[in-house]
């Protein structure tokens, strides 16, 4: 009886691990996967964010000396920095999947923030400045979400946080702010394509 709850404890094992393996050696459900696991806990204030994020979403992972080179891109492209527990990005990233897969944009980049060090913080803070807003300190400050949409080297449209008129991420967004958030980013598609 041991050997077979061990060889079936084993093999459960094997099977959670090539899954692993699966998922994190294919962008989008790497991403999917990091984004939705955050739906089962509550924050500090004791609510949930609901995420789902489209399967077929064509988003690539992008490591913290790539960036710099993609920020000189001559493709149309889009970069978002931001990560998967931050209530402000997960109010807007399955509508920003949501019209990067309508409007067929392949150069996608997610760049985790947290998982960028501090060299390329400093060059991305030096290349990105005129885009950044300071801090209580008065220091120019990577804020997240954060999106830019990168043509021919330049940046030609950015986008930071949501709509104006949205103050609580933890309470869902009306249509009307869904609609204008989808026209804030179609204005970056469209400066790309």
């Amino acid at each position: 009886m041991k050997k077979k709850v061990l060889l079936f404890s084993l093999i459960i094992f094997v099977i959670l691990m090539l899954f692993g393996i699966y998922i994190y050696s294919r962008d989008n459900l790497r991403f999917k996967f990091e984004y939705e696991m955050y739906n089962y806990f509550s924050f500090s204030n004791g609510k949930k964010i609901i995420t789902e994020i489209d399967m077929d979403n064509n988003i690539k992972y992008i490591t913290g000396k790539d960036i710099l080179n993609k920020l000189d891109s001559e493709e149309a492209t889009i970069i978002y920095f931001g990560y998967p527990y931050c209530p402000w990005c997960r109010s807007v990233i399955s509508t920003l999947v949501d019209v990067v897969k309508e409007n067929k944009i392949s150069n996608f980049y997610y760049v985790d923030l947290n998982s960028i060090d501090d060299t390329t913080v400093r060059q991305l803070k030096i290349r990105l400045d005129e885009y950044l807003d300071n801090n209580e300190e008065g220091i120019k400050t990577l804020y997240v979400p954060d999106v830019y949409f990168i043509k021919d080297g330049d940046i030609k449209f950015h986008h930071i946080a949501n709509v104006k008129g949205y103050k609580d991420p933890f309470t869902k967004m009306t249509d009307e702010q869904v609609k204008e958030l989808k026209s804030i980013y179609l204005e970056g598609i469209n400066l790309i394509k």
